[in-house]
């Protein structure tokens, strides 16, 4: 199991690094679009708004809820 999941990251990590050598601006265009106009056209783009964007998003929400969440009311 430890064999197909070291496969399957390298040919991962293999097709990526093949495919941004040849053209390095194009990461950067997608990287760049994706959170300033919303355009997300890659796979790689859609993870990087998730993590850097949407997910700080959460964290501020959560923080606002709970510092105007009241304390319970004691009879």
């Amino acid at each position: 199991m430890c064999r197909l999941r070291y496969s399957r990251a390298a040919s991962l990590a293999h097709f990526y690094i093949l495919s941004f050598l040849p053209r390095p601006w194009r990461v950067v265009r997608a990287l760049w679009k994706a959170p300033t106009t919303g355009e997300e056209e890659t796979r790689y783009a859609k993870w990087f708004v998730n993590r850097f964007f949407t997910r700080r998003g959460w964290r501020r929400v959560v923080v606002k809820v709970k510092q105007s969440a009241s304390p319970p009311v004691q009879a």
